[in-house]
């Protein structure tokens, strides 16, 4: 019948246009069939194959000795198909890699490769960030949100100051189950800019959304909604950009257990570009700057966790970064060696951006230049440390230690409240008073009264000002108040 041929040849170009297995071996098979010889049954003696020439590859293949014409495509249409195979496979697994969302990193639109942005054509920052001023314009911040908190949000989103750092709304919501979906807000709107120069110090619990938010920065995580912007880069559309720009000191150690600390340095070097010429004074340098240079030459798997984070963070800033991001750098370090680190990023910081997010408030308060504090998600208080110490902080903490006797406590109790009405009690532990003051009101009336001690009721006491690390405490605890109502 005349359409089974014609549809035998049909199959046979659409298996060979989409299959390159199939056209693999059937090269293999036409190229054997004419090239290994074989035994001659009558005689028992090996008889050598025809060979495999150049025009064979135009040639329809015999089978069983019969010539099929079309039906039987020649071994040159073969590697034509392979070639298409290559490029067709190629392109598709680049454009699944950019549509198909996973764990990490960005999904683009479906029609990505018709932006022209893409191709390297990118538009003005200010017209992007105009979209995205338009989009949230019509946003109200919540009456609970901070003043603070309202004008960092409206410094943001200022397109007439340009910062080097601009977060826009940023948020990231986590969701569970295909048919009943539930969902996690694990950064909520966040609005956060910051110029040159200066470092940005993240405080907040565990879960609080710092490596979320420092995660969606870097590329690791596509935001649900809003924008950040670095240097005028877009982390949604420039991202490659952005990582030319940009050193990551990632929260867990990303080290190779059998290269030296030098090594290490000199790997990322060359993959940041490093002049050669200068790769051994950055070995020297770094090292020296933390403190790595007698375990120079050790392998890393030796390393203790303090001694990872220093290389760790020697790593960030390889290649003159114009930002930095360090998620808790300082984990596991002792007292000495940290700081030494804290000298470091002091140093390093001119004419950068530094995100840090940490747990030390020492830390925080000596090279943040701007504190950030991150509750459930959201950015609760912003400013500088003496700042909120002086907003949220209940001025100055007395501590009072008591005379032996059972009543003293007692009788300072009933004291101190007399001398500074302002006083409240805010701890009592093994006759221990712990108060805090609001102001310097009445404050010396009361240093007067511990220097005379004319009850003998106080053995010794003290004064300081409120901790950031009581400011935090107190940040928290209000933020959950506010989440349970």
């Amino acid at each position: 019948m005349p359409g089974k041929p014609v549809a035998g040849h049909t199959i046979a170009w659409v298996v060979g246009m989409f299959v390159p297995f199939f056209n693999f071996s059937q090269l293999y098979i036409d190229v054997t069939a004419r090239s290994t010889g074989s035994t001659d049954p009558l005689t028992g003696r090996f008889v050598d194959g025809f060979g495999f020439r150049f025009i064979d590859l135009y040639k329809n293949p015999l089978v069983g000795g019969t010539s099929y014409g079309n039906l039987v495509l020649a071994p040159n249409t073969h590697l034509m198909f392979l070639i298409l195979d290559m490029l067709f496979w190629s392109v598709l697994a680049w454009y699944l890699d950019n549509i198909v969302p996973n764990s990490y990193g960005y999904r683009r639109p479906l029609l990505f490769f018709l932006d022209s942005g893409y191709w390297g054509n990118r538009p003005s920052c200010r017209r992007a960030l105009q979209k995205m001023a338009f989009a949230v314009s019509g946003r109200v911040p919540a009456s609970r949100d901070d003043s603070d908190v309202i004008q960092e949000r409206e410094r943001a989103l200022n397109l007439t100051k340009p910062t080097a750092l601009r977060i826009t709304n940023l948020t990231k919501r986590y969701t569970n189950g295909m048919v009943k979906q539930t969902s996690k807000l694990a950064v909520d709107n966040l609005c956060l800019a910051s110029g040159k120069g200066q470092l940005v110090a993240l405080l907040g619990q565990n879960g609080a959304g710092k490596t979320t938010t420092m995660s969606m920065l870097y590329g690791a995580l596509q935001p649900t909604s809003g924008d950040a912007f670095i240097y005028g880069y877009s982390v949604h559309e420039d991202m490659d950009e952005i990582r030319h720009r940009m050193g990551v000191c990632p929260q867990h150690d990303i080290l190779f257990d059998d290269l030296t600390a030098s090594e290490h340095i000199r790997l990322y070097a060359g993959l940041k570009g490093v002049p050669l010429d200068a790769v051994d004074w950055l070995v020297r340098e770094r090292l020296r700057d933390v403190r790595l240079t007698p375990a120079a030459n050790t392998c890393t798997g030796a390393y203790s966790g303090g001694m990872k984070r220093r290389l760790s963070m020697i790593i960030a800033t390889i290649g003159e970064p114009k930002i930095i991001i360090m998620d808790e750098p300082t984990t596991g370090m002792d007292p000495v060696n940290r700081r030494y680190v804290w000298s470091f990023i002091e140093k390093f910081k001119q004419g950068r951006v530094i995100l840090l997010s940490t747990h030390l408030m020492e830390e925080a308060e000596c090279l943040g230049d701007t504190v950030a504090v991150m509750s459930k998600g959201k950015l609760v208080a912003i400013g500088p440390s003496i700042r909120l110490k002086n907003k949220f902080g209940a001025g100055y903490r007395v501590s009072v230690a008591c005379d032996e006797k059972p009543e003293s406590s007692t009788h300072l109790r009933e004291i101190v409240p007399r001398i500074v009405p302002a006083a409240k009690l805010h701890d009592e532990t093994s006759n221990t008073l712990v108060y805090h003051v609001p102001s310097l009101t009445n404050l010396t009336n009361l240093i007067r009264y511990f220097e005379d001690n004319p009850h003998g009721l106080v053995h010794s006491w003290g004064i300081t000002q409120t901790t950031l690390e009581e400011v935090f405490l107190h940040l928290v605890a209000r933020s959950q108040r506010h989440k349970q109502t």
